[in-house]
């Protein structure tokens, strides 16, 4: 160990301050030479992944974004249409058959943070949101039911 070039360890404490879930063992063990030779020291798993945009349990947004696009795991017979999509300003959930009745929208921006939930009581068939006071860009949304139904899909903000 004393032959160690000021490099490998260097080269040691960059792959100590990775993300085990996406850099794996490795990261564990270069924590493990970096204190032996260092000292001590703690890591943050959760701040270092999430900023590599890897999330609890070692989800990163990309599968989070394409798990459920469309329906999840639904027993209901809704048909949920949104429009108008892009959208400049309100967006309207829609179903042709029954109506929404209780139901909790939720957008998330790209980097996976609530920007806007309502929960909604109603007996029509159309909710509508206003996005107004959002940014342009993608948002993820979320439409959850009062009989546990949960609809994901994406709405672009012009």
């Amino acid at each position: 160990m004393e032959s160690l070039m000021p490099a490998n360890l260097v080269w040691i404490e960059s792959l100590a301050q990775k993300c085990p879930y996406l850099d794996g063992q490795a990261v564990f063990k270069a924590r493990t030479l970096y204190a032996m030779l260092t000292g001590a020291r703690s890591y943050n798993d959760l701040e270092i992944c999430n900023n590599q945009g890897v999330y609890k349990g070692g989800l990163n947004w990309y599968e989070f974004e394409n798990a459920g696009l469309g329906k999840i795991q639904t027993t209901s017979i809704l048909d949920i249409r949104v429009h108008p999509n892009p959208t400049t300003g309100k967006v309207y959930f829609e179903t042709v058959q029954g109506n929404l009745g209780d139901a909790e929208v939720q957008f998330f921006d790209m980097s996976g943070r609530t920007v806007l939930a309502i929960k909604s009581a109603t007996s029509a068939n159309q909710l509508n949101y206003d996005l107004n006071d959002l940014p342009s860009g993608l948002y993820i949304y979320q439409l959850k039911y009062s009989n546990g139904d949960i609809y994901t899909g994406k709405v672009i903000k012009e």
